[in-house]
């Protein structure tokens, strides 16, 4: 394919600029000089040739990559663009294809060429090996072919190469295979007592199969027939989270009437079928107890793929397998590390098949791969929809009764969706046009997007778990969401993601803008090394609890998990890593690890009753009384208040938690005080906590963030603690006053019952001034700013 006229023009480009060629650095100016004449070279022919030269020259595949993109670019535009929309729906499917034109058809073959060498290349190079120039050789090029293998397969898709009607006939291609096709019900009776199970259960799951499972389990129990050697037991369940797939079969909380014939209780039914998540607890644990992995998601992801956290089977709902490969769909992340891991230790694969989940780019698995004697792997026809399973979509909640406990949690969640408005107004000021971002899972992402999307700013996603807020960013509805989306395809970039955790919204946009995405490996996006190669990365992450020294816990309250720790850690070692470099003129882009967090939290707390009945406020006056639950490093505010009652009759009273804390205790550490660069509160945005000049000068600028009427004893707490004590004139002094000039301006935002607390605060800090180690000028500026906060305050003058 490649002319030897043109490979002796590139002859004469390539000693033109050899002589750059002399360090690794300079072999990087070398390949960018060379991308450039290729991006101009005309000949699809030509740049072939431009391509073999730079495999020939050096190791670097990302630079290789764009010169993929340069080849690519009229190839994507016809094909790719065009592709969802002639696979709109079943009966489309089968259309008359498109003609290709004789430089069509010459760019699918010269394509073909490329991937031929793009294999060669790979078989060439050991997994292990160790990375050149800075790049991961083998990862590197996997991405790439896979980016040429799926241009070569929608072109051959709409030319007419691949039949959609036979590809659709799976059990057809299973059957060249020797695969069998069962029923959910035969697909889970072989699986045996003790058995580790793992099911991909996020953004779509394996409904039918989940739920003839826990069938399986449930009917056993209740036979009177079997004896307790006969029925199923001590099945272990993991996945990522909790989901409606299996909420739906009551695989996590077994109902009453079930319970009560089989004579349980609901810890004894943990003995039969008991759940391990790797991630989300929270519906688990409400009543029916379980365990959770507590390790890092990229970290539990590597232990399973190779084969050192062991499952017996697996379920995996997956598109219909296509000329001998297996798409994962949404869902690949620790899906594929699953399927790897249980090709070197053995076991049971069910694949539950769903013909309406569309193929997304990604990592795939060859059906011949799974021929292997210590495997059994079987097929199960599911759904036919793409329903989303976590959550669904959100329901009327009906306006509780005034005075109630569900109508103060109803104002509550009010107030929230403003404090999480100005957390996101706060956290776009560190984002800009060029960066990549990591988001989480919550509204804040969702806010920040279409923060973004409003403001115009262009960024790159590179994130553990995708949710419904990149639908913000990319509505069509839109002009500024169809911009972004242009953006995308016709510059070839990809939003990276491992899981995808969303609603109908999300399902329904993925599915209609497959060529968006590239759904990757967990070992892959949540690896911090490969993390910290992309530029400008911020991983934006919310957290329950931050510590004044810039700790942050998120997958635990009052030592009770709520999840497990996820990818927080890998993502903020990863960005911290990764190079910032100056995008827009005079703002410098520190690339690094962002936590929000809400500067307080209401809580309620159980009221006793006197003999008459009537609710007993519990220290209603110790404004540092701990409730139960609670330890004491967190600080609270018991507002004056009429208690509410709750359905059963029961009296709470409520109270406000600083979740700005002067320590943790009983709780898991997320991120350590070396990872946190940036904390962003409803208050405001830190500096670059990792760029401060002390300790001090840390907990200053966290303990700003923090609600004003817990800032003066958050202060009194780090004295307490022998931190801001031995005052430096020049630098730990001022930190002090920065911490009373960021109670300017905040009378409207706070409550006057607020206001009178904190004067009181103001006051006694201020009968503390003489003990202090300062020069007497410095105490009366001291003296003087603080008798300036309590008079605009509406205090008096001490």
């Amino acid at each position: 394919m490649v002319t030897t006229d043109a490979v002796t023009n590139l002859s004469a480009i390539t000693e033109q600029l050899t002589g750059l060629a002399q360090s690794s650095e300079d072999l990087e100016i070398f390949l960018k000089g060379l991308l450039k004449i290729i991006a101009q070279q005309k000949n699809s022919r030509q740049k072939i040739a431009s391509l073999l030269t730079m495999f020939a020259i050096g190791d670097t595949p990302h630079l290789i990559q764009e010169s993929i993109e340069c080849l690519a670019q009229p190839f994507r535009q016809k094909f790719l663009t065009n592709a969802q929309a002639r696979m709109k729906s079943q009966n489309q499917r089968n259309q008359v294809p498109l003609e290709l034109n004789e430089q069509e058809r010459e760019n699918l073959e010269e394509l073909k060429e490329v991937l031929k060498n793009l294999r060669q290349k790979q078989a060439g190079i050991s997994p292990n090996a160790s990375p050149s120039h800075g790049t991961d050789m083998a990862y590197d090029l996997a991405m790439l072919t896979q980016t040429v293998e799926h241009m070569i397969q929608s072109a051959e898709i709409l030319s007419g190469g691949y039949n959609f009607k036979e590809g659709r006939d799976w059990q057809t291609e299973i059957a060249k295979y020797e695969f069998e096709c069962k029923t959910a019900e035969q697909a889970v009776a072989g699986i045996e007592t003790n058995s580790k199970i793992c099911l991909n259960s996020n953004a779509t799951g394996p409904i039918v199969t989940a739920k003839a499972l826990v069938k399986r389990v449930n009917d056993e129990l209740v036979d009177s027939k079997k004896t307790l050697d006969q029925k199923v037991k001590g099945l272990e369940l993991s996945h990522f989270a909790v989901t409606s797939a299996l909420l739906s079969c009551g695989a996590c909380t077994p109902s009453d009437e079930l319970l009560k014939q089989a004579n349980l209780t609901v810890e004894e039914y943990q003995a039969y079928l008991r759940h391990i998540p790797f991630f989300r607890t929270r519906h688990c644990s409400r009543k029916n107890p379980t365990d959770v992995v507590y390790n890092p998601l990229y970290q539990q992801a590597l232990a399973i793929e190779n084969g050192e956290y062991k499952f017996n089977t697996a379920i995996i709902q997956i598109p219909p397998p296509v000329n001998g490969i297996i798409n994962l769909g949404f869902d690949v992340g620790v899906t594929i590390a699953m399927i790897k891991g249980m090709l070197k230790t053995g076991g049971r694969i069910i694949f539950e098949v769903n013909p309406a989940l569309p193929y997304m780019p990604g990592p795939e698995i060859n059906l011949k791969e799974l021929r292997q004697n210590n495997l059994k792997v079987c097929f199960v026809q599911g759904r036919s929809d793409l329903k989303a399973t976590p959550n669904g979509d959100s329901k009327k909640v009906k306006q509780a009764e005034s005075g109630t406990l569900e109508n103060e949690k109803q104002l509550e969640t009010s107030k929230t969706d403003q404090i999480n408005q100005k957390i996101v107004e706060n956290l776009a000021t560190l984002i800009q046009s060029g960066d990549t971002v990591q988001m989480g899972i919550g509204a804040i992402p969702t806010l920040l997007m279409e923060s973004l999307k409003k403001n115009g700013i262009d960024v790159n996603i590179h994130s553990e778990v995708l949710a419904d807020g990149i639908c913000a960013y990319f509505d069509d509805s839109t002009e500024q969401g169809r911009t972004n989306i242009e953006c995308f395809i016709q510059k070839g970039r990809k939003i990276t993601v491992g899981i995808v955790v969303g609603s109908q919204k999300l399902i329904n946009f993925m599915a209609k803008y497959p060529q968006l995405f590239y759904v990757d490996a967990t070992v892959n996006v949540n690896n911090p090394t490969k993390i910290a190669k992309i530029d400008n990365m911020k991983a934006i992450n919310m957290g329950l609890t931050v510590t004044i020294g810039g700790q942050v816990t998120a997958f635990t309250v009052n030592g009770r998990p709520l999840s497990g720790p996820g990818g927080q850690s890998n993502f903020a070692e990863g960005a911290n890593a990764s190079y910032g470099r100056m995008l827009e003129e005079g703002k410098e882009s520190r690339s690094g690890s962002i936590v929000t967090v809400k500067s307080t939290l209401q809580e309620y707390v159980l009221c006793n009753k006197d003999e008459n009945g009537n609710p007993i406020m519990p220290n209603n006056n110790n404004l540092h009384a701990v409730p139960n639950g609670w330890d004491s490093n967190n600080l609270y505010f018991w507002p004056k208040q009429t208690p509410v009652k709750d359905e059963a009759g029961h009296y709470w009273a409520k109270f406000l938690v600083s979740k700005i804390a002067t320590g943790v205790q009983n709780e898991g550490v997320t991120q350590t005080l070396g990872q946190v660069r940036h904390v962003a509160t409803e208050w405001g945005t830190s500096k670059d906590l990792l760029n401060t000049e002390g300790l001090n000068q840390r907990i200053a600028e966290t303990i700003k963030l923090a609600h004003p009427v817990f800032r003066l004893r958050l202060l009194k707490e780090a004295r307490n603690q022998s931190y801001l004590t031995n005052l430096n004139p020049n630098q730990d002094f001022q930190y002090i006053i920065d911490i009373l000039d960021s109670l300017d301006g905040i009378s409207e935002d706070i409550t006057d019952e607020m206001k009178t607390s904190l004067i009181n605060d103001l006051s006694n800090f201020q009968a503390e001034i003489t003990s202090f180690n300062l020069e007497i000028s410095k105490k009366d500026i001291l003296n003087s700013t603080l008798e300036n906060k309590i008079k605009n305050l509406g205090g008096f003058e001490v």
